[in-house]
Formats: C-alpha cells, structure tokens, sequence
C-alpha cells in the first residue's frame, strides 16, 4: 500500500471513530435523561429506569451507527437480515453490559446510598468493560484480537 492511500485509509478511520465518539455521547444523553425523567420525574424504580434507558441508548446508538457511523460497511452487508442480524448480535452483547451496569447501580444507590448520577457513573464504566471483552469474544471467536483485528464499535475491522 503506498503512504497517499495508508495517510486517506488512516482520516478515514479517524472521521469514523470521530462519528462513533459523537454517537456514543449522544447515547450517553439519552441514557442520562431517560433515566432522569423515569426514576426521577416518575418515581419508577431505579433498576427499572436503568433497564428502560439504557435500551433507549442502546437502540439510537445502534441506528446511528447504521446510518452514519458506518454506513459505508452497512450498505455492503445489506442483504434482507443483514440490519436484524446486527441488532440481535448488538442487544446481546450490549445485554450483558447493561445487565452488570444495573446491578452495580442498585448496589451504590441503594447499598451505599450513592447520589442517582454518581452511582450511575461508577457502574457504567464497569458495564462498558464487560461489554467490551464479551464483545471481542463474539467478533473474534474468543481470540485474543491479534492478526490485524482490532474492535471498533459493534465491528471487527480489518487494519491491515
């Protein structure tokens, strides 16, 4: 490959992970209000609120993502299951996260009588990590993420 196409390969992958961190803090807003309005402006249970708008954020990421992050890739896999496919596999890697995301909220919101935003803040951290390895797992078949594969979002990109 010569250095022009490595230096265009390269903006590329930088205007993408610049879309992927836009569409992440947008997520990260729609998580923060839902759960606000639910648990707060309602007065639903707090896990619940959690679950509610964590799934909220999950769904807007994943659309955005589609349709702009990576549309380019998406438009290539665009057989008729190709979008369900790719929102199943997105839920149950996300799923596993939100799942352990929520448990450590109750546990500094309820346990340790944490502040709503701070417990949120220490437990989605943990959450994303989780997220993180199970989704490395299900891309790379449980390898670690050598020869060229690295994660990027909910996708396995080629660098070489």
């Amino acid at each position: 490959m010569t250095p022009a196409i490595k230096a265009f390969a390269l903006r590329l992958r930088l205007r993408q992970f610049l879309k992927f961190c836009v569409v992440g803090t947008s997520g990260l807003l729609v998580d923060m209000a839902v759960l606000h309005v639910l648990a707060m402006g309602l007065g639903w249970n707090v896990g619940l609120s959690k679950l509610c708008s964590a799934e909220l954020a999950m769904l807007s990421n994943f659309l955005l993502n589609e349709v702009w992050t990576f549309r380019a890739l998406s438009a290539v896999d665009n057989g008729r299951w190709a979008s369900l496919r790719r929102l199943v596999k997105f839920q149950a890697i996300c799923g596993v996260g939100i799942g352990f995301a929520v448990l450590l909220l109750n546990l500094f919101y309820r346990r340790f009588g944490f502040n709503l935003y701070l417990a949120k803040s220490a437990g989605d951290p943990a959450g994303h990590v989780v997220e993180l390895l199970d989704e490395r797992d299900f891309q790379l078949g449980g390898r670690a993420a050598g020869g060229g594969q690295r994660l990027f979002g909910s996708r396995a990109v080629n660098l070489r």
